[in-house]
């Protein structure tokens, strides 16, 4: 039959932000999915005489994206992990457009530990780890009268280009 996930197939998890840094804490509350979507990347050959039928396909890359859907948030803990966000002098959250910053060097290591019994478990062989994300904002937020109103993080997963890494995106099992 094969070797399991080391994690569990259904439950909730704590997303730890900048992992393994004096800053790290956890993600929440939250309420829905934190989602990992990952796709290969491929662009199909074709030949005039065939149309639209490929004859062979290459690999293009890799894209990856966490979603985390926040749920009453602090404005102190938004200003912390959304950038271009601030708490001006009144104490207002103010969103400015951001444009021609480059993502990698500022992204930060991330973590999920699935949560069992209200309590992360302590096994690090059951955690995900990525190595490189980087939020970015990606907002709805609903008015409604039975919405609850969340703020999607998105974070961009990169490959960890810093020595003696192999541009690894994430792993099972975190392990010192």
């Amino acid at each position: 039959m094969g070797v399991k996930l080391p994690f569990n197939d259904i439950g909730p998890c704590d997303v730890v932000w900048d992992y393994g840094e004096p800053g790290e804490y956890s993600l929440g509350p939250y309420v829905g999915q934190v989602k990992l979507a990952a796709e290969d990347q491929i662009v199909k050959v074709f030949e005039e005489s065939l149309g639209d039928t490929a004859v062979d396909a290459v690999n293009s890359g890799m894209t990856a994206e966490l979603t985390v859907p926040l749920t009453r948030s602090t404005l102190q803990q938004l200003e912390h992990i959304l950038p271009g966000v601030t708490l001006d002098v009144n104490g207002n959250l103010v969103f400015r457009p951001r444009c021609g910053s480059a993502m990698y060097s500022a992204a930060k290591a991330i973590v999920i530990k699935p949560v069992e019994n209200m309590v992360p478990v302590a096994d690090v062989g059951k955690w995900i780890m990525f190595y490189k994300c980087y939020p970015y904002k990606s907002l709805e937020i609903p008015f409604d009268r039975s919405s609850q109103r969340t703020h999607l993080l998105k974070f961009l997963v990169f490959p960890n280009m810093d020595s003696g890494f192999s541009y690894e995106m994430w792993q099972y099992g975190v392990h010192p």
